[in-house]
């Protein structure tokens, strides 16, 4: 059953559709990308296609979030920082130690380090650079690598001598501007398999720096905003050419669908956002269980696979006035007449707290049927263990 709020006989003008599938298919990791391995993978195309421009990439504070920000739907347990002090701790001594964990509490939001900072380490410590080299080198191969690189192109050669050796010779385009205009087309489509940044916060249980959502609440009024509004991309210098006709014809195709992916991919969160504030605005508003949303609605509305958006949900995070929440929670499965286990378990344990007599399982079960829920009284004692209350004669 379609949740309210959707309508499946949209006209076609209003889907996002067959082009949606098409261009995402060919930019699947852009999909599954969080605010922060974003703005890393723009940084990087741009660099290597001199037909792609960057235009801005400054996101508000408000989508910046710290421990504070998390409710106990996000666990907070280990952090990628601790998790790399803990095997410094194990491994390192001494004055080594102590600038290796300095360099792990200066890493950025996406785990890179500056020179600067590097600098300000070395002046406090009143090393040689030697002694902050080895610091920083021991930092990078923790597992996972990367972790304390300067940039996105370092990190992606600590990628290739780790773990993609026969792929040395790509290395020169990371490291030489003038070798970058030569690169071929091969590098390229290589690169952009390489993780980005050490950061994968969409497979662990790790806490993001930025989210990819934020819902705020005005006077009554739910406002939501996402951090794909704050990019800018175009196609650039289309009337240069290059000696490679063949390489120049690759770069501007390849251009033109990242943007194009980009553009879409802002369209489609807008719209999955504005789908999930329209559906669980009574959470929002009221402080009431979630409905129902399933990942197939969202599917249907859009006509394209569950899978193409269940890669957008489980890697995106959404900060609201209730704490932070993976965008993936919003999602509750229907369980009978359209009511969600979350709304179910609340009616009954208000029907609990408010009885005048002490109700069967048998009595609620009655009761949730003159409601129009179709539920069995195994069920009813199923979820009323769940809300850890007794059964009728040990209340």
């Amino acid at each position: 059953m379609c949740p309210e709020g959707i309508n499946l006989n949209q006209k076609l003008e209003n889907k996002i559709g067959l082009n949606l599938f098409f261009v995402l298919s060919q930019n699947v990791e852009l999909l599954q990308d969080t605010a922060t391995d974003l703005e890393q993978e723009l940084k990087v195309e741009e660099k290597l296609n001199p037909f792609l421009k960057l235009k801005a990439l400054k996101p508000p504070k408000k989508f910046f979030i710290n421990k504070e920000d998390y409710t106990q739907n996000i666990a907070y347990s280990y952090s990628y920082k601790e998790h790399l002090i803990k095997a410094i701790n194990e491994e390192l001594e001494d004055i080594e130690k102590e600038i290796a964990k300095e360099i792990v509490y200066s890493l950025d939001s996406s785990g890179f380090i500056s020179l600067e900072t590097l600098e300000d380490i070395k002046n406090h410590f009143g090393v040689d650079w030697d002694v902050v080299d080895d610091a920083r080198a021991f930092v990078m191969e923790i597992e996972p690598i990367g972790h304390g690189s300067l940039n996105p192109f370092e990190y992606m050669e600590l990628q290739i001598r780790t773990y993609y050796k026969d792929k040395k010779e790509y290395i020169k385009y990371l490291k030489d501007l003038e070798e970058r205009k030569k690169i071929p087309k091969e590098a390229i489509e290589f690169f952009s398999k390489l993780k980005k940044t050490p950061i994968q916060i969409d497979k662990t249980n790790l806490l993001p720096s930025k989210v990819d959502i934020v819902i705020e609440i005005d006077q009554g009024e739910i406002l939501y905003d996402i951090f794909d509004n704050y990019v800018e991309i175009s196609q650039e210098n289309i009337e240069e050419s290059l000696e490679d006709k063949e390489l120049e014809r690759y770069l501007k195709q390849r251009a033109r669908r990242f943007v194009e992916a980009i553009n879409l991919r802002r369209k489609f969160l807008k719209e999955l956002t504005k789908i999930v504030v329209e559906r669980q605005q009574d959470f929002f508003l009221k402080d009431k269980p979630l409905k129902s949303l399933m990942l197939k609605d969202v599917a249907n509305e859009f006509g394209i696979s569950i899978s193409t958006v269940s890669r957008l949900v489980n890697s995106k995070y959404v900060k609201t006035p209730k704490g932070v929440f993976k965008l993936r929670s919003f999602f509750v499965r229907e369980s009978v007449s359209s009511k969600s286990q979350e709304e179910i378990l609340n009616m009954i344990k208000k029907l609990i707290q408010n009885e005048e007599t002490v109700y069967t399982d048998k009595d609620i079960e009655e009761i949730l049927r003159n409601y129009g829920i179709n539920i069995s009284r195994r069920t009813v004692a199923k979820y009323r263990a769940k809300l850890g209350i007794g059964s009728s004669r040990k209340r």
